[in-house]
Protein backbone atom coordinates (compact mmCIF):
# COMPACT_ATOMS: atom_id res chain seq x y z
CA UNK A 1 0.00 0.00 0.00
CA UNK A 2 1.11 3.27 -1.22
CA UNK A 3 1.88 5.60 2.14
CA UNK A 4 1.01 8.60 0.45
CA UNK A 5 -2.68 7.61 0.06
CA UNK A 6 -2.94 7.47 3.76
CA UNK A 7 -3.49 10.32 6.22
CA UNK A 8 -0.07 11.67 6.93
CA UNK A 9 -1.43 12.54 10.58
CA UNK A 10 -1.39 8.49 10.65
CA UNK A 11 1.76 8.14 9.35
CA UNK A 12 3.61 10.30 11.89
CA UNK A 13 1.52 9.54 14.86
CA UNK A 14 2.43 5.74 14.54
CA UNK A 15 5.93 5.83 13.79
CA UNK A 16 6.52 8.14 16.71
CA UNK A 17 3.55 6.19 18.82
CA UNK A 18 5.48 2.69 18.08
CA UNK A 19 8.99 4.43 19.06
CA UNK A 20 7.77 5.64 22.39
CA UNK A 21 8.56 4.66 25.91
CA UNK A 22 4.87 4.75 26.64
CA UNK A 23 3.80 1.77 24.07
CA UNK A 24 6.98 -0.49 24.64
CA UNK A 25 5.90 -0.69 28.42
CA UNK A 26 2.31 -1.62 27.50
CA UNK A 27 3.57 -4.15 24.76
CA UNK A 28 6.21 -6.00 27.17
CA UNK A 29 4.01 -5.62 30.09
CA UNK A 30 1.36 -7.10 27.98
CA UNK A 31 3.46 -9.99 27.39
CA UNK A 32 4.88 -10.64 30.52
CA UNK A 33 0.97 -11.07 31.78
CA UNK A 34 0.22 -12.89 29.01
CA UNK A 35 3.43 -15.62 29.97
CA UNK A 36 2.27 -15.55 33.79
CA UNK A 37 -1.63 -16.05 32.43
CA UNK A 38 -0.11 -19.92 30.89
CA UNK A 39 2.11 -20.41 33.38
CA UNK A 40 -0.49 -20.06 35.87
CA UNK A 41 -2.65 -21.71 33.35
CA UNK A 42 0.00 -24.93 33.22
CA UNK A 43 -0.13 -25.11 37.16
CA UNK A 44 -3.59 -25.52 36.96
CA UNK A 45 -3.97 -28.32 34.23
CA UNK A 46 -0.90 -29.85 35.67
CA UNK A 47 -2.37 -30.28 39.28
CA UNK A 48 -5.81 -30.53 38.53
CA UNK A 49 -6.80 -28.17 40.72
CA UNK A 50 -10.26 -28.26 39.46
CA UNK A 51 -12.78 -25.21 37.82
CA UNK A 52 -11.37 -23.00 40.54
CA UNK A 53 -8.47 -22.74 39.33
CA UNK A 54 -9.00 -22.43 35.73
CA UNK A 55 -11.62 -19.79 36.36
CA UNK A 56 -8.96 -17.45 38.53
CA UNK A 57 -6.54 -18.38 35.70
CA UNK A 58 -9.28 -17.56 32.80
CA UNK A 59 -10.42 -13.92 35.13
CA UNK A 60 -6.31 -13.69 35.17
CA UNK A 61 -5.69 -13.31 31.49
CA UNK A 62 -9.26 -11.06 30.32
CA UNK A 63 -8.59 -8.92 33.51
CA UNK A 64 -5.05 -7.80 32.52
CA UNK A 65 -5.84 -7.32 28.85
CA UNK A 66 -8.38 -5.48 29.81
CA UNK A 67 -6.28 -3.15 32.17
CA UNK A 68 -3.87 -2.54 29.02
CA UNK A 69 -7.28 -2.11 26.33
CA UNK A 70 -9.11 -0.12 28.89
CA UNK A 71 -6.73 1.53 31.01
CA UNK A 72 -3.32 2.34 29.75
CA UNK A 73 -4.33 3.25 26.35
CA UNK A 74 -7.12 5.24 26.44
CA UNK A 75 -4.68 6.85 29.32
CA UNK A 76 -1.92 7.79 26.56
CA UNK A 77 -5.11 9.26 24.22
CA UNK A 78 -5.66 12.32 26.87
CA UNK A 79 -2.67 13.95 25.66
CA UNK A 80 -2.62 13.25 21.43
CA UNK A 81 -3.94 17.07 20.51
CA UNK A 82 -2.37 18.99 24.23
CA UNK A 83 1.04 18.01 22.87
CA UNK A 84 0.19 20.10 19.79
CA UNK A 85 -0.99 22.76 21.46
CA UNK A 86 1.60 23.56 23.72
CA UNK A 87 4.60 22.88 21.35
CA UNK A 88 2.49 25.21 19.01
CA UNK A 89 2.60 22.91 16.06
CA UNK A 90 -0.91 23.38 14.91
CA UNK A 91 -0.18 26.48 13.04
CA UNK A 92 2.50 24.14 11.14
CA UNK A 93 -0.24 21.53 10.80
CA UNK A 94 -2.42 23.63 9.20
CA UNK A 95 -0.29 24.94 6.66
CA UNK A 96 0.29 21.24 5.11
CA UNK A 97 -3.85 22.17 4.16
CA UNK A 98 -4.74 19.40 6.78
CA UNK A 99 -7.77 20.24 8.44
CA UNK A 100 -9.15 19.69 11.86
CA UNK A 101 -10.69 17.00 11.73
CA UNK A 102 -7.64 15.23 9.47
CA UNK A 103 -5.32 15.95 12.66
CA UNK A 104 -7.64 14.73 15.42
CA UNK A 105 -9.01 11.21 13.38
CA UNK A 106 -5.33 10.70 12.52
CA UNK A 107 -3.98 10.85 15.71
CA UNK A 108 -7.15 8.13 17.29
CA UNK A 109 -6.61 5.69 14.23
CA UNK A 110 -2.79 5.80 15.41
CA UNK A 111 -3.55 5.23 18.87
CA UNK A 112 -6.04 2.26 17.13
CA UNK A 113 -3.59 0.82 14.75
CA UNK A 114 -1.25 0.36 17.97
CA UNK A 115 -4.62 -1.60 19.71
CA UNK A 116 -4.72 -3.85 16.79
CA UNK A 117 -0.79 -4.51 17.19
CA UNK A 118 -1.41 -5.02 20.90
CA UNK A 119 -4.32 -7.64 20.33
CA UNK A 120 -2.50 -9.32 17.74
CA UNK A 121 0.24 -10.11 19.48
CA UNK A 122 -2.26 -11.82 22.12
CA UNK A 123 -3.90 -13.37 20.17
CA UNK A 124 -1.50 -16.82 19.92
CA UNK A 125 -2.15 -16.74 24.10
CA UNK A 126 -5.89 -16.89 23.01
CA UNK A 127 -5.24 -19.97 20.68
CA UNK A 128 -3.07 -21.55 23.30
CA UNK A 129 -5.81 -21.67 25.66
CA UNK A 130 -7.87 -23.72 23.83
CA UNK A 131 -5.46 -26.21 24.03
CA UNK A 132 -5.26 -26.25 27.83
CA UNK A 133 -8.78 -27.10 27.73
CA UNK A 134 -11.92 -25.99 29.09
CA UNK A 135 -11.90 -22.55 27.09
CA UNK A 136 -15.09 -21.53 24.57
CA UNK A 137 -12.83 -20.08 21.75
CA UNK A 138 -16.16 -18.82 19.92
CA UNK A 139 -16.97 -17.09 23.10
CA UNK A 140 -13.41 -15.82 23.88
CA UNK A 141 -13.61 -13.85 20.69
CA UNK A 142 -16.68 -12.57 21.26
CA UNK A 143 -15.19 -10.54 24.44
CA UNK A 144 -12.42 -9.58 22.74
CA UNK A 145 -14.16 -8.24 20.18
CA UNK A 146 -16.12 -5.90 22.80
CA UNK A 147 -12.98 -5.09 24.70
CA UNK A 148 -11.73 -4.05 21.53
CA UNK A 149 -14.55 -1.86 20.63
CA UNK A 150 -14.69 -0.25 24.24
CA UNK A 151 -11.09 -0.08 23.65
CA UNK A 152 -11.78 2.29 20.78
CA UNK A 153 -14.58 4.08 22.33
CA UNK A 154 -12.66 5.50 25.76
CA UNK A 155 -9.14 6.28 22.81
CA UNK A 156 -11.91 8.65 21.18
CA UNK A 157 -12.74 10.10 24.46
CA UNK A 158 -9.54 10.60 25.29
CA UNK A 159 -8.88 12.26 21.82
CA UNK A 160 -11.22 14.67 22.27
CA UNK A 161 -10.69 15.85 25.68
CA UNK A 162 -7.20 16.45 25.28
CA UNK A 163 -7.90 19.71 23.50
CA UNK A 164 -8.63 20.88 26.64
CA UNK A 165 -6.04 23.73 27.74
CA UNK A 166 -7.93 25.12 30.73
CA UNK A 167 -6.09 24.08 34.22
CA UNK A 168 -10.05 23.41 35.76
CA UNK A 169 -10.86 21.09 33.02
CA UNK A 170 -8.11 19.21 32.39
CA UNK A 171 -7.76 18.56 36.39
CA UNK A 172 -11.18 17.44 36.16
CA UNK A 173 -9.67 15.17 33.53
CA UNK A 174 -6.67 13.47 36.10
CA UNK A 175 -9.40 12.69 38.38
CA UNK A 176 -11.02 10.57 36.61
CA UNK A 177 -8.19 9.14 34.73
CA UNK A 178 -7.68 8.30 38.47
CA UNK A 179 -11.02 7.26 39.37
CA UNK A 180 -10.70 4.92 36.15
CA UNK A 181 -7.41 3.14 37.47
CA UNK A 182 -9.44 2.26 40.83
CA UNK A 183 -12.78 1.59 39.33
CA UNK A 184 -12.09 -0.17 36.22
CA UNK A 185 -10.11 -2.84 37.39
CA UNK A 186 -12.33 -4.16 39.76
CA UNK A 187 -14.94 -4.06 37.08
CA UNK A 188 -12.76 -5.71 34.67
CA UNK A 189 -12.00 -8.46 37.56
CA UNK A 190 -15.89 -9.26 38.45
CA UNK A 191 -16.58 -9.44 34.06
CA UNK A 192 -13.65 -11.42 34.05
CA UNK A 193 -13.99 -14.21 36.54
CA UNK A 194 -17.65 -14.71 35.64
CA UNK A 195 -16.27 -16.70 33.30
CA UNK A 196 -15.99 -15.13 29.90
CA UNK A 197 -17.06 -15.36 26.31
CA UNK A 198 -20.80 -17.16 26.16
CA UNK A 199 -20.86 -17.84 29.82
CA UNK A 200 -20.13 -14.11 30.68
CA UNK A 201 -22.39 -11.35 30.36
CA UNK A 202 -22.07 -10.28 27.60
CA UNK A 203 -24.39 -13.57 25.98
CA UNK A 204 -27.49 -11.54 27.70
CA UNK A 205 -27.20 -9.15 24.53
CA UNK A 206 -29.01 -10.51 21.80
CA UNK A 207 -28.10 -9.80 17.67
CA UNK A 208 -30.28 -6.77 17.13
CA UNK A 209 -28.54 -5.30 20.63
CA UNK A 210 -24.82 -5.63 19.37
CA UNK A 211 -25.50 -4.09 15.97
CA UNK A 212 -27.30 -1.32 17.42
CA UNK A 213 -24.66 -0.88 20.31
CA UNK A 214 -22.19 -1.17 17.54
CA UNK A 215 -23.96 1.96 15.90
CA UNK A 216 -23.93 3.89 18.51
CA UNK A 217 -20.47 3.20 19.61
CA UNK A 218 -18.83 3.78 16.15
CA UNK A 219 -21.31 7.46 16.21
CA UNK A 220 -19.91 7.93 19.85
CA UNK A 221 -16.14 7.56 18.72
CA UNK A 222 -16.79 10.21 15.83
CA UNK A 223 -18.35 12.64 17.90
CA UNK A 224 -15.65 12.21 20.11
CA UNK A 225 -13.08 12.75 17.78
CA UNK A 226 -14.99 15.70 16.08
CA UNK A 227 -15.23 17.29 19.28
CA UNK A 228 -11.46 17.11 19.40
CA UNK A 229 -10.98 18.47 15.77
CA UNK A 230 -13.57 21.80 16.94
CA UNK A 231 -11.41 22.59 19.77
CA UNK A 232 -8.28 22.75 17.98
CA UNK A 233 -10.15 24.27 14.42
CA UNK A 234 -10.12 27.84 13.26
CA UNK A 235 -12.99 29.95 13.26
CA UNK A 236 -13.45 29.59 9.61
CA UNK A 237 -14.60 25.89 9.82
CA UNK A 238 -17.81 25.05 10.93
CA UNK A 239 -17.85 21.66 13.23
CA UNK A 240 -21.68 22.33 14.78
CA UNK A 241 -22.89 20.57 11.30
CA UNK A 242 -21.12 17.54 11.67
CA UNK A 243 -21.79 17.39 15.88
CA UNK A 244 -25.50 17.83 15.55
CA UNK A 245 -25.88 15.50 12.34
CA UNK A 246 -23.83 12.57 14.37
CA UNK A 247 -26.43 13.78 17.07
CA UNK A 248 -29.42 13.09 14.89
CA UNK A 249 -28.66 10.19 13.04
CA UNK A 250 -27.57 8.88 17.47
CA UNK A 251 -31.25 9.78 18.15
CA UNK A 252 -32.28 8.18 15.40
CA UNK A 253 -30.96 4.28 16.23
CA UNK A 254 -31.95 4.50 19.41
CA UNK A 255 -35.20 5.60 18.77
CA UNK A 256 -36.03 3.69 16.14
CA UNK A 257 -34.45 0.90 18.30
CA UNK A 258 -36.69 1.49 21.15
CA UNK A 259 -39.87 2.05 19.22
CA UNK A 260 -39.51 -1.29 17.40
CA UNK A 261 -37.61 -3.68 19.24
CA UNK A 262 -37.35 -2.72 22.93
CA UNK A 263 -40.87 -1.28 22.45
CA UNK A 264 -40.44 0.91 25.73
CA UNK A 265 -38.58 3.86 26.57
CA UNK A 266 -35.32 2.41 27.62
CA UNK A 267 -33.46 3.26 24.21
CA UNK A 268 -34.50 6.77 24.69
CA UNK A 269 -33.62 7.25 28.00
CA UNK A 270 -30.24 5.86 27.03
CA UNK A 271 -30.47 8.33 24.14
CA UNK A 272 -31.07 11.10 26.34
CA UNK A 273 -28.04 10.32 27.96
CA UNK A 274 -25.62 9.76 25.63
CA UNK A 275 -26.78 13.37 24.12
CA UNK A 276 -26.11 15.10 27.30
CA UNK A 277 -22.21 15.75 26.47
CA UNK A 278 -23.26 16.98 23.02
CA UNK A 279 -26.14 19.47 24.26
CA UNK A 280 -23.68 21.51 26.70
CA UNK A 281 -20.85 21.58 23.69
CA UNK A 282 -23.99 23.02 21.61
CA UNK A 283 -24.97 25.10 24.50
CA UNK A 284 -21.78 26.26 25.60
CA UNK A 285 -20.45 27.27 21.70
CA UNK A 286 -19.30 30.83 21.34
CA UNK A 287 -20.65 33.24 18.32
CA UNK A 288 -19.31 33.11 15.18
CA UNK A 289 -19.57 35.84 12.55
CA UNK A 290 -18.09 35.11 9.47
CA UNK A 291 -20.23 35.01 6.38
CA UNK A 292 -18.92 32.06 4.52
CA UNK A 293 -20.40 29.66 7.07
CA UNK A 294 -23.90 31.10 7.02
CA UNK A 295 -24.23 31.33 3.35
CA UNK A 296 -22.93 27.69 2.59
CA UNK A 297 -25.76 26.82 5.03
CA UNK A 298 -28.68 28.69 3.04
CA UNK A 299 -29.49 25.06 0.98
CA UNK A 300 -30.73 23.61 4.14
CA UNK A 301 -33.51 26.33 3.98
CA UNK A 302 -35.08 26.15 7.59
CA UNK A 303 -33.18 23.70 9.08
CA UNK A 304 -30.15 25.90 8.47
CA UNK A 305 -30.79 27.90 11.86
CA UNK A 306 -30.10 24.47 13.57
CA UNK A 307 -26.92 24.29 12.36
CA UNK A 308 -25.64 27.60 12.48
CA UNK A 309 -21.96 27.57 15.24
CA UNK A 310 -23.11 29.08 18.06
CA UNK A 311 -25.12 29.20 21.17
CA UNK A 312 -27.83 30.60 19.85
CA UNK A 313 -28.73 27.47 17.58
CA UNK A 314 -27.10 25.13 19.64
CA UNK A 315 -30.31 25.92 22.06
CA UNK A 316 -32.89 25.82 19.47
CA UNK A 317 -31.29 22.40 18.62
CA UNK A 318 -31.20 20.69 22.14
CA UNK A 319 -34.36 22.24 22.95
CA UNK A 320 -36.24 20.60 20.07
CA UNK A 321 -34.25 17.50 20.21
CA UNK A 322 -34.70 16.97 24.08
CA UNK A 323 -38.38 17.49 23.38
CA UNK A 324 -38.87 14.94 20.96
CA UNK A 325 -37.24 12.64 22.56
CA UNK A 326 -39.26 13.16 25.97
CA UNK A 327 -42.58 13.15 23.53
CA UNK A 328 -41.45 9.26 21.77
CA UNK A 329 -40.72 8.62 25.64
CA UNK A 330 -44.07 9.89 26.99
CA UNK A 331 -46.29 7.94 24.05
CA UNK A 332 -43.80 4.66 24.94
CA UNK A 333 -44.21 4.55 28.23
CA UNK A 334 -47.77 5.85 28.34
CA UNK A 335 -46.93 7.81 32.02
CA UNK A 336 -48.37 11.79 32.02
CA UNK A 337 -46.00 12.22 34.90
CA UNK A 338 -43.01 11.85 32.45
CA UNK A 339 -43.42 14.90 31.40
CA UNK A 340 -42.72 16.44 34.69
CA UNK A 341 -39.69 14.55 35.06
CA UNK A 342 -38.36 16.09 31.61
CA UNK A 343 -39.59 19.79 32.54
CA UNK A 344 -37.17 19.04 36.03
CA UNK A 345 -34.56 17.62 33.77
CA UNK A 346 -34.43 20.28 30.95
CA UNK A 347 -34.25 23.16 33.82
CA UNK A 348 -31.25 21.52 35.57
CA UNK A 349 -29.99 21.11 31.56
CA UNK A 350 -30.38 25.12 30.84
CA UNK A 351 -30.20 26.56 34.15
CA UNK A 352 -26.17 26.82 33.61
CA UNK A 353 -26.61 28.07 30.03
CA UNK A 354 -29.07 30.80 31.78
CA UNK A 355 -26.61 32.21 34.31
CA UNK A 356 -24.34 32.32 31.68
CA UNK A 357 -26.47 34.61 29.13
CA UNK A 358 -27.35 36.44 31.72
CA UNK A 359 -23.95 37.71 33.15
CA UNK A 360 -21.38 38.45 29.59
CA UNK A 361 -18.42 37.96 31.70
CA UNK A 362 -19.35 34.28 32.44
CA UNK A 363 -19.11 33.79 28.74
CA UNK A 364 -15.30 33.86 28.25
CA UNK A 365 -15.03 30.49 29.46
CA UNK A 366 -18.40 29.02 28.77
CA UNK A 367 -17.66 25.44 29.51
CA UNK A 368 -15.69 26.03 32.97
CA UNK A 369 -18.83 28.13 33.92
CA UNK A 370 -21.51 25.71 33.30
CA UNK A 371 -19.73 23.13 35.21
CA UNK A 372 -18.93 25.18 38.01
CA UNK A 373 -22.86 26.40 38.26
CA UNK A 374 -23.79 22.35 38.17
CA UNK A 375 -21.22 21.81 41.05
CA UNK A 376 -22.65 24.66 42.77
CA UNK A 377 -26.01 23.54 41.97
CA UNK A 378 -25.14 19.68 43.63
CA UNK A 379 -23.58 21.48 47.11
CA UNK A 380 -26.71 23.65 47.21
CA UNK A 381 -28.84 20.46 47.14
CA UNK A 382 -27.22 18.56 49.38
CA UNK A 383 -26.92 21.58 51.93
CA UNK A 384 -30.82 21.62 51.16
CA UNK A 385 -31.12 17.66 52.31
CA UNK A 386 -28.73 18.32 55.28
CA UNK A 387 -31.15 21.30 56.29
CA UNK A 388 -34.26 19.25 56.13
CA UNK A 389 -32.96 16.25 58.06
CA UNK A 390 -32.46 18.46 61.10
CA UNK A 391 -35.68 19.87 60.76
CA UNK A 392 -34.19 23.32 60.16
CA UNK A 393 -36.22 23.55 57.22
CA UNK A 394 -39.80 21.82 57.39
CA UNK A 395 -40.56 21.44 53.46
CA UNK A 396 -38.21 21.80 50.37
CA UNK A 397 -40.45 20.73 48.07
CA UNK A 398 -41.41 24.15 47.03
CA UNK A 399 -37.89 25.00 46.39
CA UNK A 400 -37.45 22.26 44.36
CA UNK A 401 -39.83 23.99 41.89
CA UNK A 402 -37.30 26.72 41.75
CA UNK A 403 -34.07 25.20 42.06
CA UNK A 404 -33.69 22.73 38.75
CA UNK A 405 -31.62 20.25 40.04
CA UNK A 406 -33.08 19.74 43.90
CA UNK A 407 -36.23 18.82 42.08
CA UNK A 408 -34.31 15.17 41.53
CA UNK A 409 -33.87 15.18 44.98
CA UNK A 410 -37.48 15.62 45.28
CA UNK A 411 -38.23 12.86 42.99
CA UNK A 412 -36.28 10.72 44.74
CA UNK A 413 -37.39 11.67 48.03
CA UNK A 414 -40.65 12.37 47.63
CA UNK A 415 -42.95 11.55 44.55
CA UNK A 416 -43.36 13.19 41.10
CA UNK A 417 -46.95 14.05 41.75
CA UNK A 418 -46.06 16.60 44.64
CA UNK A 419 -45.25 18.68 41.70
CA UNK A 420 -47.71 21.67 40.69
CA UNK A 421 -47.04 22.36 37.02
CA UNK A 422 -47.52 25.62 36.81
CA UNK A 423 -45.02 26.63 39.37
CA UNK A 424 -42.30 24.24 38.03
CA UNK A 425 -42.75 25.66 34.47
CA UNK A 426 -42.53 28.76 36.05
CA UNK A 427 -38.38 28.88 36.11
CA UNK A 428 -38.60 27.21 32.56
CA UNK A 429 -40.38 30.61 31.35
CA UNK A 430 -37.80 32.82 33.02
CA UNK A 431 -34.77 31.37 31.40
CA UNK A 432 -36.56 31.18 27.89
CA UNK A 433 -37.72 34.87 28.06
CA UNK A 434 -34.00 35.71 29.46
CA UNK A 435 -32.74 33.53 26.54
CA UNK A 436 -34.68 35.08 23.84
CA UNK A 437 -34.10 38.43 24.49
CA UNK A 438 -30.55 37.80 24.91
CA UNK A 439 -30.65 35.55 21.36
CA UNK A 440 -32.61 38.83 19.18
CA UNK A 441 -29.35 40.58 18.11
CA UNK A 442 -27.32 37.21 17.49
CA UNK A 443 -30.60 36.27 15.04
CA UNK A 444 -30.59 39.39 12.99
CA UNK A 445 -26.81 39.02 12.52
CA UNK A 446 -27.23 35.25 11.28
CA UNK A 447 -30.18 36.64 8.80
CA UNK A 448 -27.51 39.28 6.94
CA UNK A 449 -25.05 36.92 7.24
CA UNK A 450 -26.73 34.09 5.53
CA UNK A 451 -27.60 36.69 3.09
CA UNK A 452 -23.75 37.84 1.99
CA UNK A 453 -24.32 41.06 4.24
CA UNK A 454 -21.95 41.63 6.91
CA UNK A 455 -23.49 41.45 10.30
Amino acid sequence: MNSDSLNPMVIKELRQGLKSKSFLATFLGLQAAMVLSMFIYLSSASTNSGMGSMDFADGFFWFMLGLMLLVFMPLRAFGALNEEIKGNTLEMLFLTRMDAWKISFGKWCALVIQIFLLVSAVLPYLVLRYFLGAIDIAGNLEQLFYQIMASMLFVSVGVGLSAWTSRIMRGLIIIGALLSLYMVPFFLLSVSMSGGGSRGSFALFGWVEVLVGMGVAGILMMLFVEYGASQIAPPAENHALRKRGLALLLSLILCLYAAFFDQAGAGVVMCLVVLIPIAIDALCEPLIGIKSLYVKLRKFRAARWLFYPGWVSGFLFVSLLFWTLFTLLVCLEGDEDIWLIGLVAYNTLIFPFACIRLFAALGRKALVTYFSVQVLSFAFCLLMIFLEEIHFISNFIVLGHLVPMLGFFVIAIEDVSDFHPWLLFFPTAVMLTLTLVKACRPLMQMQYLSKGEEG
